[in-house]
């Protein structure tokens, strides 16, 4: 359209059209200036005034700054209306395959799983026996997860799994899996992937316990193709291979926090819920409060707890670096400003995976209109119960048999010795009565997630309290305990 008003109005050929196309497509005002004296002059000479020459070539300088051509700009238009009216009336359909396109990058994905869900759709976990390699829309209008998405799971193993079920109908357990997948083309570590992310919870096992039956699986999956192909048979009355690989153990389940680590490394992100559910008497005895009860009122000082999302750096007038980012906790999102100062000490915090900690001053972020927070300190939960749990106040069940409680208790904490935090044991004793034991010094703890996990799992969450040092400004520990 350019090259025909240069043509029609200042008598370029074509030659010379195109090198004014050349340099609208380049934005340099030195050969933009050039181009305007051939076309006033030009135009001039074919009758047409000067002035009105000038502000004919303004406009298509100006349209060289950005500009579309009616078609590209119908096309667009055609196509935002589309995608609209799919997501209108095909929601699931239309997320599913959005999810799909993007399924190889996981920040993506949190961010359309959110969107989905802010939509009221329903995310199922994947499933060998229901997902896709992509992710897909069951008949109720749910979407789940796509197999292809989960962290070290390759496609062309996938596509094996997929064929396989396809022909000859669903998988009825780990060994059934193993039995008829090709190990050379699906390994040991596709599988325990599957695990973790919840791809096998279908089968009715408890992760942990198809952990311990994989090595057992993949085995008698290999012998039974060894014995096969040499025509041998089970002919004394050996117990038969489903017996022994599918016993469950004795032994405990994952702890869900465990559940939920595993389903993050796995997926990327947590989906099934969300880790503040698992840490919620830490986090009171913290003194964190939830972002939706919590009002934007002026600077008034709170400690809030969540999942990092959308992280934003920049720098100030001075050079300094700082940053922005969305805090979600379950019940909602806060807006959190990093300062230079905070920023130079906590950066590497700014990329954790797991809860973290914030506290400062709110207020109201006046764009997104929800709650802001200036920080003035933030960590990660396991650095903050690090460095600052002063005291673990655990209470034996009174189903246990105090002497034996006793006994396993120091077994499990003996691994996580020697560390910082005194721990008191509450039990009743053949009598009856109640009693409280600060234990020596010796038995100081680290408080590692994984001891943790297992207290919750040996005594349960209720009969754990913690007592965490207070914080004064700046977020430095002071002497009284926090119960």
């Amino acid at each position: 359209q350019v090259m025909e008003i240069a043509r029609e109005l200042s008598g370029f050929s074509l030659g010379s059209a195109d090198l004014l196309r050349r340099a609208m497509g380049k934005k340099k005002p030195e050969e933009m200036e050039e181009q305007r004296h051939a076309f006033v002059d030009g135009a001039t000479k074919r009758g047409i005034e000067e002035s009105s020459a000038a502000r004919i070539f303004d406009l298509i300088e100006k349209f060289a700054g950005y500009g579309f051509n009616k078609s590209h700009s119908a096309a667009y238009a055609l196509l935002s209306y589309q995608t609209a009216w799919l997501k209108n009336y095909y929601p699931a359909e239309f997320m599913s395959a959005a999810l799909s396109a993007d399924m190889e990058h996981t920040d993506k994905v949190v961010i359309l799983i959110r969107e989905a869900k802010s939509m009221g759709l329903n995310i199922e976990p994947p499933d060998i026996n229901r997902g896709e390699l992509r992710f897909s829309v069951a008949e109720e209008g749910s979407i789940i997860y796509g197999l292809g998405a989960i962290k070290g799971v390759g496609e062309k193993a996938l596509e094996d799994v997929l064929k396989e079920r396809k022909e000859n109908g669903n998988y009825q357990n780990l060994l059934s899996l193993c039995q008829r997948i090709d190990s050379q083309k699906v390994n040991k570590k596709t599988l325990e992937a599957l695990i973790r992310s919840g791809a096998l919870d279908s089968f009715g096992v408890d992760r942990a316990h198809l952990e311990f039956q994989l090595p057992q699986a993949l085995d008698a999956a290999g012998q039974q193709v060894s014995n096969a192909s040499s025509g041998q048979n089970d002919m004394f009355g050996i117990p038969s291979v489903d017996e022994v690989v599918l016993t469950v153990p004795e032994g405990r389940e994952w702890p869900a926090r465990k559940r939920l680590e595993m389903e993050r490394n796995s997926l990327g992100f947590y989906l099934t819920s969300h880790p503040i559910e698992h840490h919620k008497s830490e986090l009171r005895a913290i003194g964190a409060v939830q972002i939706a009860q919590t009002p934007p009122h002026s600077d008034k000082v709170v400690m809030l707890t969540g999942l990092i999302q959308d992280v934003r750096t920049f720098q100030n007038r001075k050079g300094e670096m700082a940053a922005f980012f969305r805090l979600d906790d379950g019940t909602g999102y806060a807006d959190i400003s990093i300062s230079p100062a905070l920023f130079s000490e906590t950066r590497s915090t700014l990329g954790a995976k797991g809860l973290v900690l914030v506290r400062g001053a709110t207020g109201i972020d006046d764009r997104s209109g929800l709650l802001a927070l200036k920080a003035d300190g933030l960590w990660t939960l396991e650095s903050f119960r690090t460095e600052r749990l002063a005291e673990l106040n655990i209470t034996l069940p009174e189903a246990l048999d105090a002497r034996n409680a006793a006994d396993e208790l120091k077994s499990l904490l003996r691994h996580f010795t020697p560390g910082a935090t005194n721990v008191i044991v509450n039990y009743k004793n053949a009598d009856g009565d109640s009693l409280s034991i600060r234990l020596g010094e010796q038995w100081r703890l680290r408080p590692e997630p994984e001891l943790l996990d297992s207290l919750v799992n040996f005594v349960g969450e209720s009969a754990i309290q913690y007592g965490f040092g207070k914080l004064s400004k700046r977020g430095q520990s002071g002497n009284n305990k926090a119960a």
